[in-house]
């Protein structure tokens, strides 16, 4: 089965996690807090990282990446819903507000490489 291999770059700071989550479309939600098909996790560095997803399934996914500074778990948000840690999906440069499925997703049909910018709305 086709791996999908993610360069997450813009990463802000050593502290942390960088998780990446695969989603099909029924499970998309908000900032991609819908339940993943498949999740992927690696040590925050500054600069960039590389998530791999092995053994994704033919077909469309949606994608989305964020910086878990403090280890919750969960990309948190400021008291009016703006995420606080940095954020990125494919095919979208700085995000302005919680992309739709089709804006985040990609085909794969085989071994497919992404490139993915956090965005981080919070100084």
């Amino acid at each position: 089965m086709p791996q999908v291999t993610v360069t997450v770059t813009g990463v802000r700071s050593d502290q942390g996690d960088i998780v990446g989550g695969l989603y099909a479309r029924d499970d998309w939600r908000r900032f991609g807090k819908g339940a993943p098909t498949a999740e992927a996790t690696v040590q925050a560095s500054s600069g960039s990282v590389t998530l791999l997803f092995a053994d994704v399934p033919l077909g469309r996914w949606g994608l989305a990446v964020f910086h878990d500074a403090n280890r919750n778990g969960r990309m948190d948000l400021n008291i009016v819903g703006v995420p606080a840690e940095g954020r990125g999906y494919p095919n979208i440069g700085a995000p302005l507000g919680a992309p739709m499925f089709e804006d985040a997703s990609f085909d794969v049909q085989g071994d497919v490489q992404l490139d993915v910018s956090l965005s981080y709305v919070v100084k």
